[in-house]
């Protein structure tokens, strides 16, 4: 769900916290697609630095799991 709305509000800033929502689903299933995601937000260039932080916070929070 969160990887379609992110598809559809591309460009977007709605766009970053559906990706957002999507690595927070992944790493709760402990799938490790969440970092790909990731990595996709970051090379996108078109994400808020707040978006990226609360990303960064996400994944830091499961690895010390």
């Amino acid at each position: 769900m969160y990887l379609s709305a992110a598809h559809q509000t591309r460009g977007q800033p709605a766009a970053s916290r559906a990706l957002l929502g999507a690595i927070r689903s992944f790493l709760a299933l402990g799938d490790r697609l969440g970092g790909a995601i990731y990595r996709r937000m970051l090379e996108s260039g078109d994400t808020d630095p707040g978006t990226r932080s609360d990303t960064r916070e996400t994944i830091r929070g499961a690895s010390a799991r």
